[in-house]
């Protein structure tokens, strides 16, 4: 693969945060600077300097003499994202511009129709991973639809789809039927121009989330059924 020599390191910064955050890249796995210098046809430096910002984002973890590798999430540190997540979502709903435009309203609305055809495909992992998908998306839209860019930023800095994918392997979480239909209800108050029933709708779906994660005790339990908000 070769890239443009236009911001390497943005551009190599960009394809390892997708492969982490798509979970290509797993909790432990290594990465080796020379070997992505060779598969991007650069050198080290644009590669280090990649590394440099995944490590300021609580992606990856630099161990002298060992290497870099890809950061596994705790407990405590799924929680926190969770309720830092909720505090973001919920000032999004207050100064968002409402009704949503049209435009949003028509992309909030497709994510939700393929989100949907995909409730019945349970047992499908790609199934699973692209509804996972979809929901980081629904959030990110209506957290950009806020026209704030420094909450916009620090949103995507939270990296939520990670924590939803590193969740669901250990932990029992929500019916996606559940999620949709809450998801349904945000964009109805998105279309709406009651702010106080917005923040309410998201309010209600973010905190089921975190409080999923955190009561759920039967990691025996398949997790493929379930997901987070």
């Amino acid at each position: 693969m070769v890239l443009d020599q236009e911001a390497l390191s943005s551009q190599i910064y960009r394809i390892i945060k997708d492969r982490i955050t798509s979970d290509l890249l797993k909790p432990g796995d290594r990465l080796s600077v020379e070997e992505l210098a060779i598969e991007f046809g650069v050198s080290r430096s644009p590669v280090k300097t990649a590394i440099d910002l995944l490590r300021d984002e609580g992606l990856v973890a630099i161990a002298r003499n060992r290497g870099t590798f890809v950061n596994t999430l705790s407990e405590q540190d799924v929680l926190d994202i969770l309720g830092v997540r909720e505090m973001m979502e919920q000032y999004a709903a207050e100064i968002i511009p409402l009704p949503v435009t049209d435009h949003i309203a028509l992309e909030l609305r497709e994510i939700l129709a393929e989100e949907r055809q995909l409730l019945d495909t349970l047992s499908d992992d790609a199934s699973f991973l692209r509804r996972n998908e979809l929901n980081a998306l629904f959030h990110e839209l209506l957290v950009e639809a806020a026209g704030n860019r420094h909450l916009t930023a620090l949103y995507r800095k939270l990296n939520v789809r990670r924590v939803i994918l590193r969740s669901y392997r250990v932990r029992p979480l929500r019916k996606p039927h559940d999620v949709h239909q809450e998801h349904l209800r945000i964009l109805e108050a998105a279309e709406g121009t009651d702010h106080a029933a917005l923040k309410d709708a998201v309010t209600t779906h973010t905190s089921q989330a975190r409080e999923a994660f955190l009561h759920s005790v039967h990691p025996s339990q398949d997790p493929r059924h379930d997901s987070l908000g």
